[in-house]
């Protein structure tokens, strides 16, 4: 489709950014421009960074997000109809074992940001047609703030979830 047709700017037509359950955590003024210093400041000094890659065999992650699962449906009281992605749990798993061995003091906050599927969501609000393929606003990133401390105290499977 061309670039200028957004068919997902329809669902959040007449929502006021305020109802955004994290807009309270938004960065603005000030705050927002040492956050860019702040950025480009790292990059400066970790310029050198090297990406790594973790491969994880096939059969323990599908035994972590079946663990994750059954701890995910104990916590909401049995509920079977939830679902995991291997996703969800490989990023619940990677973040506690980031978060424990930092040493972080409990009152630390924690952001963790996954990306979600929309064409699922939202179906009547994307084209149909095999013709046409939309991209570029079919993923939005979804954002889970938690505390070092919060996030001891959880399975993966709750942090998943």
């Amino acid at each position: 489709m061309p670039f200028n047709v957004d068919p997902s700017a329809s669902i959040a037509e007449g929502l006021e950014p305020s109802s955004h359950v994290l807009y309270k955590y938004a960065i603005s003024g000030v705050w927002f421009a040492l956050s860019v210093i702040s950025y480009m400041y790292e990059l400066s000094v970790h310029s050198s960074e090297a990406s790594r890659m973790v491969c994880c065999p096939g059969p323990w992650v599908e035994n972590l997000r079946q663990q994750a699962i059954a701890d995910a449906t104990a916590s909401v009281n049995g509920d079977k109809d939830l679902f995991l992605s291997h996703g969800d749990v490989l990023l619940a798993w990677w973040t506690k074992v980031l978060t424990k061995a930092q040493n972080l003091s409990s009152s630390q906050p924690i952001s963790t940001m996954n990306v979600a599927n929309l064409r699922g969501l939202f179906p009547s609000h994307l084209p149909e047609s095999t013709e046409a393929v939309y991209i570029s606003n079919a993923a939005i990133s979804a954002y889970t703030l938690t505390t070092s401390d919060e996030l001891a105290h959880m399975s993966v499977g709750e942090l998943a979830l």
